[in-house]
């Protein structure tokens, strides 16, 4: 049995909180995943390994959405990051991932450190609104839409996921609370292989 791999599931560039809102959709991660939003608390931050910028270059993102999925099958077990928009592998080891993609916090300004939103999947699935409204600008979009319908047509609450100082959605962890509780996480549970969408 294979991996998750990108082209299973629905993707558009630029649109990561659709991404993952979709990909938690799918049997093998609603129940086994928990869904990270990634912020700073101040107007971006910097991650590695990320297609939208050289390989040696990290990308600036005001905000990122990614999936924690706590594996239990014959080709994976333990803790993986599933990220569309990664140079690494779709699916890669959590630790590998975070320690490929993140600087060292102690050397950022603190307005650019890392926070990490975590959210059942569930939680992230039935509290999400956007209505693509953070897309668009008096000009047009600023990058093309999904071919799909918005997750919500009047209403958008994505700025709630994105603020870390908003307490409405999951727990917030810095990067070394993060980084404590995957090297000590032992959760796997099993999983419904993929329906691809």
């Amino acid at each position: 049995m294979q991996q998750p791999r990108r082209e299973q599931y629905r993707y558009q560039p630029r649109y990561c909180e659709e991404n993952i809102w979709h990909l938690c959709q799918a049997p093998a991660f609603r129940q086994c995943s928990e869904v990270l939003v990634i912020a700073a608390r101040g107007a971006y931050f910097p991650i590695f390994c990320q297609r939208a910028a050289s390989s040696s270059k990290p990308a600036f993102w005001d905000y990122h959405v990614i999936l924690l999925w706590q594996a239990d099958t014959t080709a994976a077990r333990g803790d993986y990051i599933l990220d569309f928009d990664t140079r690494l592998p779709f699916c890669t080891p959590a630790l590998e991932y975070f320690t490929r993609s993140f600087a060292d916090p102690d050397g950022l300004p603190p307005a650019w450190a890392p926070c990490f939103r975590l959210i059942p999947a569930p939680d992230y699935i039935a509290g999400l609104r956007s209505d693509r409204r953070h897309m668009r600008t008096a000009d047009g979009w600023l990058a093309r839409p999904p071919p799909w319908p918005p997750i919500s047509t009047m209403e958008s609450n994505l700025s709630r996921f994105t603020d870390m100082d908003d307490p409405a959605f999951g727990t917030v962890l810095n990067q070394a609370e993060l980084h404590a509780r995957l090297t000590h996480s032992a959760r796997a549970c099993p999983a419904v292989w993929p329906i691809p969408v």
